[in-house]
């Protein structure tokens, strides 16, 4: 009779062992669960931080760009724009009347040159 009142209390002290090896697992699952939480949450507010700074290079990028585009359609920026057209218009002619200049040059000392070897 002692023999069948034993088992019952090592059937106690098994599960209850079992019991606590159990909430060891689960707390040391739960430690590790609220680490990776806590550092997925470091890592998600570093990035949410680093577009927000994005964005606001962005925009203030944005800004400057609008008012470049506001200055380079405006009147004056088109006079201007137009005096330059002009300008390196007449250059360029100029240039080409230069260069047709010089190949004449040329060809008058090449001439003289044979001249003078004769």
């Amino acid at each position: 009779m002692a023999y069948k009142q034993q088992q019952p209390v090592q059937d106690e002290v098994e599960l209850e062992t079992m019991a606590e090896a159990e909430l060891s697992r689960l707390k040391r699952q739960y430690r590790i669960m609220e680490n990776d939480r806590i550092t997925y949450s470091e890592k998600a507010r570093l990035q949410l931080h680093n577009q927000q700074n994005m964005i606001e290079r962005l925009e203030y990028e944005k800004a400057e760009l609008v008012i470049a585009i506001k200055m380079a359609k405006s009147e004056a920026n088109n006079k201007k724009d137009e005096e330059m057209d002009n300008k390196l218009k007449s250059l360029l002619a100029k240039r080409s009347k230069y260069i047709e200049m010089i190949k004449s040059e040329r060809q008058q000392i090449d001439e003289l040159q044979e001249q003078i070897i004769k």
